[in-house]
Order: structure tokens, then sequence, then C-alpha cells
């Protein structure tokens, strides 16, 4: 080409087939686009698991909070109330139930009909996600793991104390410790001193 005359459209591609090497426009094979793939692949395999362990942690987290809420929630109703309040560990049903003392009845027939007409405006109950579990609950050198387990908070403040123990299905713990003289409510990550 002389330099006087101004290029024509071929030019571009004349200019890209010398630097490529290739006499049309440039893409990938299918060899680049198979690697690529398999290295999307590999990362989503490495990922997902990781994501979904930080979503059962997270989801436990939050189940400990609330029952320490709870806990803390009686706490308060027993020291404003001037009344005792009670807090059941159901591992069956895997819930939190708490209740003023004076609502406790020893027929659970009756029990269940009075849940059922609604006429205990003050029962709270948290069931736990799945997925989230009680472990077990310490009162005092006592440990239990099924059935149900109380912890009495008592208008003073004061409480019957324990431990109560959550885990996940990923083996992480968390404990939520509860002073006898103060009712404060407290939680501990045991997960490394569990397992």
């Amino acid at each position: 080409m002389k330099p006087s005359e101004t290029p024509g459209p071929e030019a571009p591609r004349a200019v890209l087939a010398l630097r490529t090497g290739r006499k049309g426009p440039a893409g990938f094979t299918l060899l680049e686009l198979l690697i690529v793939l398999t290295l999307v692949g590999l990362s989503f395999l490495l990922v997902v698991p990781r994501v979904s362990d930080s979503l059962a942690n997270l989801e436990l987290t939050s189940a400990v909070k609330k029952a320490a809420g709870s806990l803390r929630y009686a706490r308060n109703r027993a020291t404003a109330g001037k009344a005792a309040w009670v807090v059941q560990v159901d591992f069956e049903k895997n819930r939190l139930v708490l209740f003023p003392e004076e609502e406790r009845r020893e027929d659970d027939a009756l029990e269940e009909e009075d849940e059922d007409d609604g006429k205990r405006p003050e029962r709270r109950e948290y069931v736990l996600p799945s997925g989230v579990r009680w472990k077990r609950v310490f009162r005092g050198e006592e440990a239990l793991e099924d059935g149900t387990a109380e912890i009495l908070f008592l208008p003073s403040g004061g409480s019957s104390g324990g431990i109560l123990e959550m885990m996940n299905d990923r083996k992480r713990a968390y404990a939520i410790n509860i002073d006898f003289i103060t009712g404060t409510v407290r939680i501990e990550d045991i997960t490394d001193e569990t397992f």
C-alpha cells in the first residue's frame, strides 16, 4: 500500500490477520470453553459446602440468641411481676416453653386443653429450627438429655441456674449459662470442648 492511498474497508481485517495468524475474526475455541467450564465447576464444588456450612452455623447462632433472649425475657418478667417464671426445655418437641409458675398444672390433659383454648396469654413458646437441637441441660451435677428440664427464675432476680447446650447437624455447639445467684444469661461457644 502506498502512503498516498487511503486504506479501504478491508485494511483492519488484514492487520488483524497479520497479528493473530487467522483470517477470520478472533473467538474462543471449544477447548478454551471446556477449560473455563471445568474451572467454574471445580470452584462451585469447593464453594458450595462452605456456604452451606456458614448458613447452618448462622441458623444455630440465631437460634441460640433467640433462646437466650427468651430466658432473659422470663427473668425480666419474674422480677417485674414479682412472681416466679418457669422455663421448660422439651427435648422431644425441640422447644423452649416459658410460663409463670402459678400456671403450672399437675394434669397434662388439662394443660393441653388450656393451650388449645388460648386461655394462657402469658405462656410463650420457641421451637428450634430444623437442623438445631438441644444437646443436654445441666442442673447442678445432673445432666439431662431427654424428656423435659426446667429452669426457675425467681422474683429476686436469681434462678435455679443451669447450662443449656444446643448443637446443629454440623457438630457446632453453644452453651447458654444461667447464673443461679443473679439469673444472668451468657452465651459461650463450646464446639471444641464437646467434640
